[in-house]
């Protein structure tokens, strides 16, 4: 529920208040949104451990966390946000990113595992989510049933930051592992 409106994401003060970028996703104004978003943090978290997500991932979801909301600025009729709703997508699109950059071509072939198409469904899902809300002709939507406004954008938003902070964080691992010395093969002795 959401503990005062000090933890609301406001797009009047821009960022005269930089807490709320970590704050506002936390924040919920009834159950239902929470429960909600509960349950899609508890999915994506077990799909997470169950495809061996790597770290990166979780340092690309917490970067994607206050840019999703920093980029609701761009949409001029949106007030405020609240809800972990951006920052869930930005997650599902780090993870989806992620594992679209360990098959790239150059990565070490590795066998295809359930999770890969797991992995796949959940970026096709997203995809059609984020084209059918199209959230660029209309951010903020009223569902009816979860008798709320729910803000479109955020996803949006959410899966763009998610996405970019994947692609730094994968060129940032192969930029480290460029300067990384490759050990030695041991010669066989007799």
């Amino acid at each position: 529920m959401l503990p005062d409106s000090s933890w609301a994401w406001l797009a009047a003060d821009g960022l005269a208040r930089p807490w709320t970028l970590l704050t506002a996703p936390l924040a919920h104004l009834h159950g239902p949104h929470l429960v909600v978003n509960l349950l899609a943090l508890a999915a994506l978290a077990c799909l997470a451990y169950g495809t061996r997500a790597r770290k990166r991932v979780w340092l690309a979801a917490a970067l994607a966390w206050p840019l999703g909301l920093l980029a609701l600025g761009a949409w001029p009729d949106l007030p405020r946000y609240v809800g972990l709703s951006g920052p869930l997508h930005g997650l599902a699109a780090a993870m989806v990113v992620d594992h679209l950059m360990r098959r790239r071509r150059g990565a070490p072939v590795r066998p295809v595992t359930p999770g890969d198409g797991v992995i796949a469904l959940l970026g096709a899902g997203l995809a059609a989510k984020l084209w059918l809300e199209a959230s660029w002709r209309q951010p903020v939507a009223w569902d009816a049933s979860l008798e709320m406004t729910v803000i479109m954008a955020a996803h949006l938003s959410g899966t763009m930051a998610g996405g970019v902070a994947a692609l730094l964080c994968a060129y940032q691992g192969a930029e480290a592992r460029k300067g990384t010395p490759k050990p030695a093969l041991m010669e066989k002795t007799q």
